[in-house]
């Protein structure tokens, strides 16, 4: 009757009108009212009738073999319920804590032992007076906790428990055993929380879990070679809590998780996952938070929710969703209580179970239309878009910011989900409850977006065109940029040619510079030729000198060693004789010291003699002379000096081996005189074709460079006088030299 709950207030109704489905009626001060034609195809069994002995309905199973329905509550243990009659039938057993167990899940064995989870433990129904509680964990301490799936397989049954991991049974013995144990994640442990088992193709087990994803193991040996989850490489899943686990007529298999939709599993040969295929709220899908699935007769899969049911058609391309907005009695569904016979499919939920027809039609579910509401330039004193213009066009100068409204027009009160893209684009971008959409920063031209929304329903609306013209300010305009581009053209042309006179000007320029420079070469490469030919003159000059020299100093010698030396010898021998035949002690005294001064006369010319030519280098070679030089310099100086010819020096007479003489003299000489050395050594040897001669000092070296330097300018003769000398010879000089570290003197003579 009018005023009773779900009904219209009893006051008079003025105005009707049908909406699809929907019916809207006007009452005389009552308002608005929102009623549906659709004939209701869902019927709820709640404690208030059937016999149910609790409301909140937590598992649903359908024995196969032998034609029962058991339904678990949590709080009213396990029922069986028979659909003929629409009646729920007495507990299985009596036992006081059985009959008030939260049956979380319900399985058969292959020979038909009922098996029931509940927070207890794990409860085995062989016969009303045959019913046992496994409720410790084997072979560990504490309790075997909530049993949240069941798996019958054979004689076998998989238990999966919150908080304790994953068990088998073998239902003839009641024996446990723990596959993967102690073996870690990487080893073969799905986890601690199991929330799914289905045994698929493959002798495989898939194990779905509330915080690991979801685990893909072989039962012989025990292991997972594969885990999905939210995160890692390759495959991954949009959430990590598996609610269900489904495999369809078709052994395709599902995947349902709270939070991240349902996907369909993609296998490759060796019955592992190689892709996945996802739907969500965005493909249509009530809620995403997804809790149990069952096939109906045409192959569509009815889809548990937190918000409702979803009917998907078979190819996966549309949804129809129910809520009690369109005859859903009620709205939130507990998890994997699903199931069906032949006639009906069954769902648990909090209020009762809901029973639904199998094999009805598919229904067509049109989506509420969008309409937009508002389309103005956004802020305070905003004007609207150009008149003039059809619904959904609007038309703004460049730089205004572009506000728009819109609604799904389902007369629903709560808050519908709203999505936008340009136009071309495949993504969607949210925009959750939101009813308006700014844009700025439109640049000049049309725009098109696309808008759609949610309805009560869940089905998406047909997106909205929007199409926004911005006009451009007129230096944005095409004739504005042409007119710039033709004057920016003649700048650039003008530009052009008076840079093109300026280049051409430095071009001569250049040339004449060029030809100058050219002329200057010339002279410069002439003069160099005539310095050329002066330096090798004067390299040939010097050569000749020193050979000049050397022959000078030969002669000298000579005439001193054989000449005045025989001339000072034959005075001395008659003062000899001379000095024999005087008889006064005085005349004697005085002839005597006369005698020591014509000694000393004659050793100054064979030193003199020896110092211009040495006779050893012409008659005993090069290495002979070297070696009484440097033990005269050694036994004149104190200090030791080092001589080490190598082997195969040959008997050097030519004018490398007086090159060689000389460079040594000075170099040993230098040291002697400046470098306040303890030790001297001189090495001497053969190679690359010529003589290789090393003169090293521990003194206290010098600046090579300023040396060098002081050469230029008419000091360190020495060095200079050797490299002259060297260099004339066609050889080369190096001396490796530096303050505090000594010095060495290094000359090569090709022979």
């Amino acid at each position: 009757p009018l005023g009773s709950e779900g009904q219209l207030p009893a006051l008079p109704q003025l105005r009707l009108a049908l909406l699809g489905e929907r019916l809207l009626v006007g009452t005389w001060g009552g308002g608005l009212f929102l009623g549906s034609r659709a004939e209701a195809a869902f019927r709820l069994i709640d404690a208030d009738e059937g016999g149910l002995q609790y409301h909140d309905v937590t598992a649903a199973y359908h024995d196969e073999v032998g034609g029962n329905l058991w339904v678990g509550t949590f709080g009213g243990g396990l029922q069986g319920y028979d659909p003929g009659s629409g009646q729920f039938l007495d507990a299985p057993s009596g036992d006081a804590l059985f009959t008030t167990a939260g049956i979380m899940s319900i399985a058969v064995t292959a020979d038909g032992t009922l098996f029931a989870g509940d927070t207890a433990g794990l409860w085995e129904l062989r016969a009303p007076d045959r019913v046992r509680l496994h409720d410790k964990q084997p072979g560990r301490a504490g309790n075997l906790g909530y049993v949240v799936t069941l798996l019958p397989r054979g004689n076998e049954l998989w238990v999966g428990t919150g908080g304790s991991g994953l068990f088998r049974m073998d239902a003839g013995s009641g024996r446990f055993d723990t596959p993967g144990a102690g073996a870690g994640e990487a080893g073969g442990y799905p986890g601690d929380f199991v929330s799914a088992l289905l045994a698929s193709g493959h002798d495989m087990l898939w194990v779905g879990t509330r915080s690991n994803g979801l685990s893909i193991c072989t039962l012989t040996p025990w292991s997972c070679p594969q885990r999905l989850g939210t995160v890692g490489p390759g495959i991954t899943l949009a959430h990590d809590n598996v609610t269900f686990l489904f495999r369809d007529s078709r052994s395709r298999i599902w995947i349902g998780t709270d939070g991240g939709g349902v996907h369909q599993a993609v296998l490759d040969d060796h019955g592992l996952v190689s892709g996945l295929r996802r739907w969500q709220e965005r493909d249509g899908l009530i809620s995403a938070s997804t809790l149990g699935m069952v096939e109906d007769d045409d192959g569509s899969l009815w889809i548990l929710t937190r918000r409702g049911l979803s009917r998907m058609d078979p190819a996966g391309n549309r949804f129809v969703n129910y809520t009690e907005r369109n005859g859903l009695p009620v709205a939130s569904f507990n998890a994997r209580a699903a199931t069906r016979d032949s006639k009906r499919l069954y769902f648990g939920a909090l209020g009762g179970l809901v029973e639904v027809a199998a094999g009805l039609p598919f229904p067509e579910q049109p989506p509420s239309p969008l309409g937009i509401t508002h389309l103005r330039s956004a802020g305070i004193g905003g004007r609207d878009s150009a008149t003039g213009r059809p619904a959904g066009q609007a038309r703004f100068d460049y730089g205004e910011a572009v506000s728009l409204q819109y609604a799904v027009l389902d007369y629903a009160e709560t808050p519908h989900d709203y999505e936008y893209r340009s136009a071309g684009s495949a993504e969607w971008v949210p925009l959750e409850s939101r009813r308006d959409l700014t844009l700025f920063g439109l640049a000049p031209g049309q725009h098109e977006f696309e808008i759609r929304g949610r309805d009560r329903l869940g089905q998406w609306s047909e997106a909205a065109r929007v199409v926004i013209e911005v006009v451009p300010p007129f230096w944005m305009t095409h004739w504005f940029r042409a007119l710039v581009l033709v004057l920016l053209g003649a700048l650039l042309l003008s530009a052009h040619v008076i840079r093109t006179r300026r280049l051409q000007e430095r071009f001569d320029e250049l040339q004449k510079l060029q030809a100058l420079r050219e002329a200057a070469l010339r002279e410069t490469e002439r003069r160099r030729q005539e310095l050329d030919e002066a330096y090798q003159g004067l390299v040939h000059l010097t050569r000749r000198l020193e050979s000049v020299k050397e022959e000078e100093r030969q002669h000298i010698a000579r005439e001193l060693h054989d000449e005045l030396g025989q001339n000072l010898t034959a005075a001395k021998i008659d003062l000899q004789v001379l000095r024999q035949q005087l008889t006064k002690p005085d005349f004697r005294d005085r002839l005597g010291q006369a005698l020591a001064n014509l000694d000393g006369m004659i050793s100054q010319v064979r030193g003199l003699s020896l110092r211009l030519r040495p006779p050893l280098l012409e008659e005993a070679g090069l290495v002979a002379a070297l070696e009484h030089l440097l033990a005269d310099l050694a036994e004149r100086s104190g200090l030791a000096i080092e001589f080490e010819p190598a082997a195969d020096i040959a008997d050097e007479h030519g004018s490398a081996s007086s090159v060689v003489f000389r460079v040594a003299q000075e170099a040993v000489n230098n040291a002697l005189r400046h470098a306040r050395a303890r030790r001297i050594t001189v090495s001497l040897a053969q190679r690359d074709g010529g003589l290789n001669l090393v003169v090293r000092d521990d003194g206290i070296g010098f600046d090579s460079e300023a040396a060098r330097r002081s050469a230029a300018t008419g000091e360190h003769l020495g060095l200079l006088g050797m490299a002259e000398r060297v260099r004339a010879a066609g050889g080369t000089l190096e001396v490796d030299t530096a303050p505090g570290r000594g010095c060495r003197v290094r000359a090569w003579v090709p022979q």
